[in-house]
Formats: C-alpha cells, structure tokens, sequence
C-alpha cells in the first residue's frame, strides 16, 4: 500500500525532497531494476504540470528521493503569496511489467520572493 508524504518546496529552486523509504510490511521494497516516474498534476484539473526525477539511494533497502532544476520548478504557476496545491505520485515499474504506487501525496509550492 503506498503511502501518504506531502512536501513544500518553494518555485524556481533546486529541489531535493528528503528520502524515503518503502517498506513491504517490515521489509524494504528491492528497487533493483525497478524504473521509478514521478509526475506532477494540477490539483483542480489534473493537467501534467511536469515531471520530477527519481533517484535511488540505496535500492536494496528501498530508499529514494525525487529531485528537480530550478527550471523545473520554475514552470509550477503561483499566485500572490499563497501557497498552491499539486499532486504527484511515484511509481515504479519492474520486470514483467509489474507496476507498483509506493508514495503519492500533495506538492505544496510556495511562490520566491527574492528574484
């Protein structure tokens, strides 16, 4: 069962999320040839706003992180000071087609102030 991790970042950063790791009941889910996606919806309409990357730290012990250029981030449309809502999840897909959610959540970005 995936689980729930919701993250802020702020918009025309670097981002790095913190890591994270799934565990299958007490044991670490193998990322070993797993090929991990993450993609970034609008909360309201679900358009693709972008994708981030999945990096794997340690793939025996099913940790991970996502990670995206201050360019990427850079395309998340803010208005005024607010914080703005968008989902995401990760999913990774291993041999024989096998797919599997392990995090999903919502990506809170707050907009920069210094230019």
């Amino acid at each position: 069962m995936a689980i729930q991790v919701d993250i802020e970042a702020y918009q025309g950063d670097d981002f790095y999320s913190d890591p994270v790791q799934f565990l299958r009941g007490s044991e670490p889910l193998d990322l070993t040839n797993q090929v991990g996606k993450c993609q970034v919806k609008d909360a309201n309409n679900n358009d693709l706003i972008t994708v981030l990357t999945v990096v794997i730290d340690d793939a025996t012990n099913g940790r991970y992180h996502l990670e995206a250029t201050a360019a990427i981030m850079a395309l998340f449309p803010t208005t005024g000071n607010d914080l703005v809502s968008f989902l995401y999840d990760v999913q990774w897909t291993g041999s024989g087609n096998y797919t599997q959610t392990t995090t999903y959540g919502t990506l809170y970005i707050r907009p920069g102030v210094t230019a």
